[in-house]
């Protein structure tokens, strides 16, 4: 028994050191060596029953197939890294796990497995009393129903993600989220509303002092008021989407902002 000991902790001390190296790899950008690093870790991992550095390889693999866009592997990956996870009662990386999951299921625009997983990443982040992680996942799940036209439950979404944000005090959150609920009516063709959460969101972008994210909101309203058929009122909001966009140097909001202030609104 104690050779076996001595023999396990050997292989616990690989795994780990295959697991660092192969982590280090990625950060250097080198994905296909360090996803070959992480193969091999998986295997001394799994002869060993070092399921804690298993999970973690798993997880890494998948972010890593994500990034390379292999939806597929990185699926398989976060759902061994599920399992092992599960097994060893570890609720707050099946959070994180089943948040990437829906993410991957988002892109693929499969919305019943998409939000199974947001869900069970809700659920368990709320076991382990993380509303920060609610309310992203909230916001993900309003934004995935609006993408499919579902308003009403998106709009339902971002009320709870804003008042978890709210509580939270997280003021960059409440920003965007009142941003994407002035859109939800935007679609619903209630420039009104539009126009008074988009109003709201700028005055936190201010407070943050978020210069990028007041001048989306700046051509967001633009939008609104050219589409209600103000042009003098949306030439306003342009004109100053666009000299905040100079001033931030970025020259794809300088090109959006201009584009609709040479559009021929009048």
């Amino acid at each position: 028994p104690y050779q076996n000991t001595q023999k396990n902790q050997h292989k616990f001390q690989e795994s780990r050191q295959l697991y660092f190296q192969a982590k280090n790899t990625a950060i250097e950008g080198k994905l296909n060596e360090s996803l070959n690093l992480y193969k091999q870790t998986a295997e001394v991992a799994a002869k060993s029953n070092d399921t804690k550095v298993l999970m973690h390889t798993y997880s890494d693999m998948g972010k890593i197939n994500d990034k390379k866009h292999q939806l597929k592997p990185a699926l398989t990956n976060y759902h061994e890294a599920i399992k092992i996870a599960s097994e060893d009662n570890d609720i707050k990386t099946r959070a994180k796990l089943h948040y990437n999951v829906g993410s991957i299921y988002d892109d693929l625009n499969m919305l019943p497995q998409a939000l199974n997983h947001y869900h069970a990443s809700i659920s368990f982040d709320g076991e382990t009393n993380n509303p920060h992680g609610q309310a992203q996942t909230l916001n993900d799940v309003a934004s995935l129903y609006a993408s499919q036209y579902k308003l009403d439950n998106a709009l339902e979404c971002y009320n709870v993600a804003y008042d978890m944000a709210a509580e939270l005090n997280d003021k960059e959150a409440q920003a965007h989220i009142l941003s994407n609920i002035g859109s939800i009516f935007k679609q619903q063709n209630d420039p009104q509303s539009a126009i008074k959460f988009y109003s709201k969101s700028l005055q936190f972008d201010h407070k943050n002092n978020d210069l990028v994210g007041s001048t989306k909101t700046l051509i967001n309203i633009g939008q609104v008021y050219e589409d209600a058929g103000d042009t003098q009122k949306a030439q306003q909001f342009y004109n100053k989407a666009y000299g905040n966009a100079r001033q931030l140097n970025n020259s794809d909001l300088t090109n959006i902002a201009y584009k609709h202030l040479m559009t021929k609104v009048a």
